[in-house]
């Protein structure tokens, strides 16, 4: 049988795999439809239940854009009595770095039941998420379930949805549920998740969200660039930025290049998106120029085409966080764009003090920007912080505005 037949027999397979396939693309159902030329009615309506037994031409335009985008055909699709979400077997790119942490981040969901993956965008926080969830998934045979934040938005429907997809024959749901990019609806994001919780104690909740997600007993875990731990020489970023070359530009080869590569690796703080929009970008320029210019101005704008809009340049990824900024917030943002990194607290309330730019509360709006992401954090006797370089040029750009009007 083949997997479009396979995968048209049942609805909640096709449904789970659409849902997974587009958290791991990082699509809307708006962009799935553009790229296959199926209504987004039809999406959501296989999405939710609503249409059973879809078109067959509809399910292999579907697959066939999904596969031809990089998503994963699932290797198995497992449901419980031929009802409910499917157990997807995800097969996306091998992860690069991370090594040191993706067991102790299964160790964590499995000990708290809720595990929030918290960091800038374009981090790499969601392929972290997957690979966690997949490991638990295929370990224990249980299934995954993907809540995007379009859906999290409606609490009350959602819940009442949730409890009827999730109740299998009078028998309480097992698996993981991971809500993905949730940082503009952290507050029904809160609710959701502890009702879940409670309602379900054989789940376990996975969240990747720009804004820290605190519930009692939660763990927590900040994702890093390449470099910010484990990876000091940019060896990670190296082998991501030679994998996606590979990818998008077959013929080129700069593995003699590694000392030059490495630069730019650093130049672009180790970012996954950064590197990510690099390889677009030496589609059309050589390393060296892109070397010669200024790295970060170069990549800042340049498109990926993966995601949602707001995800598909590293400016526009930087403008979703700065948005969700009161105007003090963004001044002190500005004020930090412009020290030297790594800063302390001393160094905060000095500049603060010289440019006049902020109120009182400095360490209260420090921490504030640490919260959303935007200022990364060294914890230890003395605490550092820095502002990746591609948020500072961001900031110091005339079209953002910073006064919030």
């Amino acid at each position: 049988m083949s997997n479009s037949e396979s995968m048209s027999e049942g609805r909640s397979g096709l449904a789970g795999y659409l849902i997974t396939q587009r958290a791991a693309l990082r699509w809307s159902q708006e962009e799935l439809a553009n790229r296959s030329s199926v209504s987004v009615r039809t999406i959501r309506n296989i999405e939710t239940g609503a249409t059973r037994s879809p078109r067959r031409a509809s399910v292999e335009l579907l697959l066939t854009t999904i596969s031809g985008a990089g998503g994963a055909l699932p290797m198995s699709v497992k449901s419980r009595a031929g009802q409910g979400w499917a157990g997807l077997c995800i097969n996306l790119d091998p992860l690069v770095g991370h090594a040191g942490e993706v067991e102790k981040l299964v160790d964590a969901l499995w000990q708290s039941r809720c595990l929030t993956l918290t960091g800038p965008g374009g981090v790499g926080k969601t392929r972290l998420a997957v690979e966690v969830a997949g490991r638990v998934a295929r370990r224990d045979a249980e299934p995954i379930v993907v809540i995007g934040a379009e859906a999290v938005a409606g609490v009350d429907l959602e819940i009442g949805e949730l409890t009827r997809e999730l109740d299998m024959d009078g028998e309480k749901f097992r698996g993981i549920v991971l809500f993905d990019g949730v940082e503009r609806v952290l507050d029904e994001a809160v609710d959701l998740v502890w009702r879940l919780l409670g309602a379900y104690p054989g789940i376990r909740v996975l969240i990747t969200s720009r804004r820290t997600l605190l519930l009692p007993g939660a763990a927590v875990c900040e994702v890093r660039p390449f470099g910010a731990s484990e990876d000091p020489s940019g060896e990670y970023a190296a082998r991501f930025l030679f994998r996606r070359l590979a990818v998008l530009c077959p013929t080129l080869d700069l593995s003699s290049r590694l000392p030059a590569v490495l630069r730019l690796c650093k130049l672009l703080d180790h970012m996954p998106d950064a590197l990510e929009a690099a390889a677009v970008w030496l589609r059309s320029a050589s390393l060296d120029a892109l070397l010669q210019t200024d790295p970060i101005e170069a990549v800042l704008g340049q498109s990926t085409g993966r995601g949602l809009p707001h995800q598909r340049t590293l400016a526009g990824s930087v403008g979703w966080s700065v948005d969700m900024l009161d105007p003090r917030h963004r001044a002190m943002l500005r004020v930090l764009s412009a020290l030297p990194g790594p800063f302390t607290v001393a160094e905060v309330f000095r500049e603060a003090e010289r440019v006049q730019a902020v109120g009182q509360d400095v360490v209260a709006q420090l921490a504030k920007l640490v919260e959303l992401s935007l200022v990364q954090v060294r914890r230890g006797p003395e605490y550092a912080y820095d502002v990746l370089g591609y948020v500072r040029r961001f900031m110091r750009s005339a079209s953002v505005n910073l006064t919030g009007q």
